[in-house]
């Protein structure tokens, strides 16, 4: 916008109130390009990744909807005739 390079940026912890210095490099703004094209795809597609579970999981706002535990489970279920 301003035609000023950007070397550093913060991500703000909300919970926390902290936020942590960031050092922007070329690795970094090829990751977030890679990253956007990924999340353009998926929404392109409308497939979703597969789930895996983690310990990070617990806390994640969207864990009633995504429910990786619960989806394996339910895989490994055969029916009885």
């Amino acid at each position: 916008m301003t035609g000023q390079p950007v070397n550093t940026g913060y991500i703000y912890y909300a919970h926390s109130h902290q936020r942590q210095l960031v050092e922007i490099n070329a690795e970094l703004r090829q990751s977030a390009i890679a990253t956007i094209q990924s999340v353009t795809n998926l929404l392109e597609t409308g497939t979703k990744p597969k789930a895996f579970y983690s310990k990070r999981c617990q806390g994640c706002s969207l864990y009633s909807q995504c429910l990786p535990k619960a989806t394996d489970k339910v895989k490994s279920y055969q029916e009885v005739n």
